[in-house]
């Protein structure tokens, strides 16, 4: 498949493929003389593996992780549940930090007059 083709098939951009291939994340693939891209099954697997994962948060390094226990013939499923439970705790602290954030704002809004005065409790609180 040429790039525009398997960018199409994974639901990614030509970019997002050139940039993978860039810093390593995926394979490069077999040049034709014409000087064509040519991806296989590999790739695209690999691509949608990608995409996938990216979708549920995983950044580009975890992605890295998930590919080298994919394209291991010794992988243990332990490894990848661990590299998966590692990102459900991540995102725990991402929520803990959001709902906290939420909470201060909530408060902040709270002590607003929110009327036509010029004094505000949020810009006096935030520059403290």
């Amino acid at each position: 498949m040429k790039i525009g083709e398997i960018a199409k098939k994974v639901g990614v951009s030509a970019k997002s493929i050139r940039h993978y291939e860039d810093i390593g994340l995926i394979a490069a693939p077999i040049r034709a003389k014409n000087g064509y891209r040519y991806y296989d099954q590999t790739h695209f697997e690999a691509l949608r593996l990608i995409k996938k994962s990216r979708f549920v948060g995983f950044t580009l390094e975890e992605c890295k992780t998930l590919l080298e226990l994919w394209a291991s013939p010794n992988r243990k499923s332990k490894e990848v549940n661990a590299t998966l439970l590692k990102k459900i705790d991540d995102i725990d602290a991402q929520i803990k930090a959001l709902l906290t954030m939420k909470s201060m704002l909530t408060e902040l809004s709270n002590q607003c007059p929110n009327d036509d005065t010029t004094y505000c409790p949020i810009i006096s609180t935030l520059i403290k």
